[in-house]
Parts: C-alpha cells; sequence; structure tokens
C-alpha cells in the first residue's frame, strides 16, 4: 500500500519566514536576457554580492527618483501633553 505524505505548503501558503530571514520576500520573473545582464555584472564586481542586494539598490535607486524613497515620517502616535 503506497503512504503518502503531506503537501509541503509553498511559498505563498508559507506564513512563516525561514529563521535566516528578515522582511518581506518579493518574487518576480525577469526576462532571460535581464537576467544574463545581472549574472554578467555580479561576475564583473571585484567584491562579491547578491541578487538580493544588487535588486534592493536598485529598487531603492528607482523609488528614490520616483520620490517615494525614503518613505515619510509616520506621524506621532503619543498623546500630545496640552
Amino acid at each position: 500500500m503506497p503512504l503518502m505524505s503531506k503537501k509541503k505548503p509553498t511559498t505563498e501558503q508559507s506564513t512563516t519566514p525561514a529563521p535566516n530571514r528578515r522582511g518581506a520576500a518579493l518574487h518576480v520573473w525577469i526576462d532571460p536576457a535581464l537576467m544574463s545582464a545581472l549574472d554578467a555584472y555580479l561576475n564583473s564586481l571585484k567584491h562579491p554580492t547578491t541578487k538580493t542586494a544588487v535588486a534592493e539598490a536598485s529598487l531603492r535607486a528607482f523609488l528614490q527618483a520616483e520620490g517615494f524613497w525614503p518613505p515619510p515620517a509616520a506621524a506621532s502616535t503619543e498623546p500630545s501633553s496640552s
């Protein structure tokens, strides 16, 4: 009699991040030519870095150029002392 194991949750189903992860996950599919260019860039670096670090820096620069970074300071939630 074959045994059936429980299905492992996919990334979308899992709500608990791995213990070494911080932040929110962003999963994207990109054009193969863009991935090749990214790989070539990473291979050209004197000091290796990760695709995640490059993606974060690129997204941060894009959002800054568009006026969305840094995010506005959160409004104070402390009651006024009047």
